[in-house]
């Protein structure tokens, strides 16, 4: 999540352990207190929709896109085949742009 980098690197941290004891140092304050509650909140919620995604993936063709190695910042053909997850079908990655100004794309790497 390049936001939360960027948060991380805006207070000085390289790390969630001393992004911990930073908030530790200053946790009286109720304005970092209710900041860090709203943080945890969020991340609870992604990684409830990713393992509800994961649970959602195992019921459909896994191996579409299979085979292809990616590498941080490649650009994707548009004949990609990915999963449509609300479907379960497997579908060249231009039939998913619907035109709508946001689209999430959840990319996950699974080692077999």
């Amino acid at each position: 999540m390049p936001a939360y980098a960027e948060a991380m690197k805006n207070v000085g941290v390289k790390n969630n352990k001393e992004l911990k004891a930073l908030w530790g140092s200053r946790f009286a304050d109720p304005a970092v207190r209710d900041s860090v509650e709203d943080l945890l909140q969020v991340q609870d919620e992604v990684e409830e929709f990713l393992q509800e995604l994961e649970t959602k993936l195992g019921k459909v063709d896994a191996s579409a896109g299979a085979g292809v190695n990616r590498q941080a910042g490649d650009i994707l053909p548009a004949d990609l085949v990915v999963i449509e997850v609300p479907s379960g079908k497997s579908i060249p990655l231009k039939e998913s742009w619907t035109g709508s100004k946001y689209t999430l794309y959840v990319l996950m790497r699974h080692f077999g």
